[in-house]
């Protein structure tokens, strides 16, 4: 079998709604570059699961070699994932005496469909309940655990053997990004249920986007939120035809509510699509910066002032709690007040973190860097001589 299934749990919610989706990734060339937000997930769940099974905390593995450097938001993330876990075992070996725990179970169920395999972060079984438990390290993109196409396949494939089991709580545990029910949150499933949204569902749209069976003039594309962690995106031929779509608007006034809210309707695929674009721009301009992308450069990365140690004593010279909101106004915030005796301060106690770079239009108006060696530029400089 192939490290990932083409139709594993992480990609339900996409090809279900999107079944064409599977056989065109199969088909595209994938990105130049691993994203960081990838790099980084990859790396924490390899420590949360080593963690996990040699009762470790976080800080005491951080030391070994992850293949990423982890900030402290990360760090902590990580160990409320742990926690967790630790806390829902226990409540199970309260509620039934004991507790069987499984972390980094891989599934594999050919009898319910030869694509049908992955990993399951944690998963636990006491007396007739089960509950699964999966991490999520991202920030950005807050993920629902009610009705989780992901979650439920998961669940499928670990309590198929587990026929004593009657119901399945299926939690996300994602701590760094905002979601209104919280970082721990969960949705729970009677296994009747849970198999017949397999037989109505998750196994006709497995055999629909299967790409062993599929052929090109028969795929099926529908553009929606699951577009945005889509490996084929950026080659879309949907996705192709909505930008053309919202490109020929030239006047919005003319077109009626129908036809402007079917437009509208595009808009989130499409901004998707541009930032799949914009990303790849990036990663190569970074990978060969001698081979810029054209209409593109490279500039510093915005960056917010920051205080230094030390500059909350030397801004009281602005006077007594003047220079706080209750916390310590930003360097912007003092200037727009105090005006010139502030900029003084700052320029003694503020600096901008270097935050790399980004890639941006050739023309805007911030200034293009070169991340080219001094020798490559002097080789260059002898082969024009």
């Amino acid at each position: 079998m192939r490290e990932h299934s083409p139709l594993g749990a992480s990609a339900a919610e996409r090809y279900i709604n999107c079944p064409g989706s599977v056989r065109l990734a199969e088909k595209i060339q994938p990105p130049t570059i691993e994203p960081e937000y990838t790099r980084h997930g990859i790396a924490a769940h390899k420590l949360v699961a080593f963690a996990l099974s040699n009762y470790h905390e976080v800080w005491e593995v951080l030391e070994q070699d992850w293949g990423c450097e982890f900030s402290l938001l990360e760090v902590q993330a990580m160990q409320d994932f742990i926690d967790l876990v630790r806390s829902r075992i226990a409540v199970f070996k309260q509620a039934f005496g004991e507790a069987t725990i499984f972390v980094e179970f891989p599934i594999y169920r050919p009898e319910l469909h030869e694509l049908f395999y992955g990993t399951l972060d944690v998963g636990i079984v006491a007396g007739d309940e089960a509950e699964i438990i999966d991490y999520k390290h991202g920030a950005g993109i807050a993920v629902d655990a009610v009705g989780n196409a992901q979650l439920r396949m998961y669940a499928i494939g670990f309590i198929l053997d587990l026929p004593e089991v009657r119901r399945v709580r299926l939690r996300i545990s994602q701590p760094r990004a905002f979601h209104p029910d919280g970082p721990d949150r969960s949705d729970d499933i009677e296994v009747p249920d849970l198999m017949r949204w397999f037989d109505m569902v998750l196994f006709p749209a497995m055999e629909l986007a299967d790409p062993r069976r599929s052929n090109h003039d028969t795929m099926i594309f529908n553009p929606g939120e699951w577009c945005r962690f889509c490996p084929a995106k950026r080659q879309c031929p949907a996705l192709d035809q909505q930008m053309l779509e919202v490109n020929q608007i030239d006047v919005p006034a003319d077109y009626s509510n129908k036809e402007l809210g079917t437009l509208y309707e595009c808009l989130p695929t499409v901004k998707i699509r541009i930032a799949a674009i914009e990303a790849e721009v990036h990663a190569r301009n970074i990978r060969d910066p001698t081979n810029l992308v054209p209409g593109s450069k490279l500039v510093a990365a915005k960056a917010i002032r920051q205080w230094k140690d030390g500059a909350e004593d030397a801004l009281a010279v602005l006077g007594p709690d003047r220079y706080t909101t209750p916390a310590l106004k930003s360097p912007s915030q003092l200037e727009n007040e105090f005006g010139a005796r502030a900029k003084k301060l700052t320029k003694i106690w503020a600096e901008a973190p270097d935050n790399g770079y980004t890639t941006a239009p050739i023309s805007d108006r911030r200034k293009a860097v070169s991340l080219n060696k001094p020798v490559d530029n002097y080789q260059a400089y002898l082969e024009t001589r």
